[in-house]
C-alpha cells in the first residue's frame, strides 16, 4: 500500500487532474470534513456537493509545500491557485490534517486563511461554500467580511440605537439577576451558543435560554459583562448583524475559581414591532483565563445573589 502521505496527496492530484469523481470517491461517507472557519464539522456527502459546486467555480489547482505523517494521521502544507472571473488570481495557503483508513480518507480538518477567503472568492463561491456551513452552524466565521457591496444597506440611526440598547440591556439583565428582563430580550425561536476555551454551551429557544442561565447564573456566582466596539448591519428592514467585543469575569464562590477573557460576540437581530430582540446570540472565546483563590475576597455587594435570594418563609 502506497505511503499515507501519498495517499492524501493523492487527493489533491486527482483535482489537479480533473479527475473530481475520483477525488470524491476517496472521501468515506461515514467520516466528516472539518474547516477552522465555522470551528465545526459537516458529514462528508454535504461536503462533497460543496466541494463540486466550488470546484466547478473555481477550478483550483493544488500544489504540496510539506508532509508529516504519523501512523494515518498526515498533516499537509497546501497552496492553491485559481483564475477567478475578474481576471486576478485567487492564491490561498492550507495545513490540511487528513485521518485515513487504509486508501480511504475519513477525516478532513482544514485550515485556510479565512479573511483571504472571505475576501478574494467570487461572491457567488463563497455563498456555495457557506450554504452548506450554515446547515450546520450558526455562522461561518468571516461571514460578514464580503457581503456583495450592492447588498449593502445604510442603517437608519433610530435602528442602531435600539440593537445597541436591547444588546446592552441583555448584559445587565444577566448580571443583576434580572431574568424577565433577559426573556424580553430574544425573539420566542432565539438559539445560543458559546464557544469557550474549555466549554460549548448550546440551546434552542427562549424558555431553554433562559432555564439555562438560570442554572449558571445564580446566588453562588458573581459576573460582569461589558460589551463594546459594536459593528452593526441591516440586512433587510426587520433583520440584522452586529459584532461586538465582550470583556467578562466571574467568579464561583463555591469553588472559588476565577473565569475571565474576551469573546467576539456575533448576534442576529429581529424586529419585533417597533422595537428589535435578539435572534440569535453566538460567541468564541479570543482569550480565557482561569484562576484557583486560595481564599475567597470580601465582597460587601453582590447583585446576582440579592436578586435570587430565595424570600423567607
Amino acid at each position: 500500500m502506497p505511503a499515507a502521505k501519498d495517499i492524501a496527496w493523492s487527493w489533491f492530484e486527482h483535482l489537479n487532474a480533473g479527475r473530481i469523481d475520483a477525488a470524491m470517491a476517496m472521501l468515506d461517507d461515514a467520516g466528516s470534513w472539518w474547516n477552522v472557519g465555522p470551528r465545526t464539522a459537516v458529514p462528508m456527502p454535504d461536503f462533497k456537493q460543496s466541494a463540486r459546486e466550488i470546484l466547478e467555480l473555481m477550478p483550483m489547482r493544488f500544489t504540496l509545500h510539506g508532509a508529516i505523517a504519523e501512523g494515518e494521521r498526515v498533516l499537509l502544507e497546501i497552496e492553491s491557485r485559481s483564475p477567478r472571473p475578474d481576471g486576478a488570481e485567487y492564491n490561498n495557503r492550507y495545513c490540511y490534517v487528513f485521518e485515513l483508513a487504509g486508501a480511504r480518507v475519513l477525516h478532513v480538518r482544514e485550515y485556510p486563511d479565512t479573511r483571504y477567503a472571505a475576501e478574494q472568492l467570487p461572491a457567488v463561491a463563497w455563498q456555495a461554500e457557506m450554504a452548506t456551513w450554515r446547515r450546520h452552524h450558526d455562522r461561518y466565521w468571516y461571514e460578514d467580511a464580503s457581503p456583495p457591496k450592492e447588498t449593502r444597506m445604510p442603517l437608519p440611526l433610530e435602528d442602531y440605537e435600539l440593537i445597541r440598547q436591547v444588546t446592552y440591556r441583555y448584559y445587565r439583565a444577566i448580571d443583576t439577576g434580572d431574568f424577565a428582563t433577559a426573556f424580553d430580550c430574544f425573539t420566542p425561536d432565539a438559539s445560543m451558543l458559546l464557544v469557550g476555551g474549555s466549554y460549548r454551551f448550546e440551546q434552542r429557544g427562549r424558555d431553554a435560554i433562559i432555564a439555562a442561565l438560570k442554572t449558571i447564573l445564580h446566588g453562588g456566582v458573581a459576573a460582569m459583562h461589558t460589551a463594546h466596539h459594536p459593528e452593526i448591519r441591516l440586512l433587510d428592514s426587520n433583520s440584522a448583524e452586529g459584532v461586538w467585543y465582550l470583556t467578562d469575569w466571574a467568579i464561583s464562590l463555591e469553588h472559588k475559581m476565577v473565569t475571565g477573557g474576551a469573546c467576539l460576540v456575533r448576534n442576529r437581530y429581529a424586529r419585533v414591532g417597533s422595537d428589535w430582540r435578539i435572534q440569535h446570540y453566538g460567541y468564541t472565546r479570543i482569550y480565557e483565563q482561569s484562576e484557583q483563590l486560595e481564599r475567597m475576597p470580601q465582597i460587601s455587594a453582590h447583585a446576582l445573589r440579592d436578586a435570587t435570594r430565595q424570600p423567607p418563609g
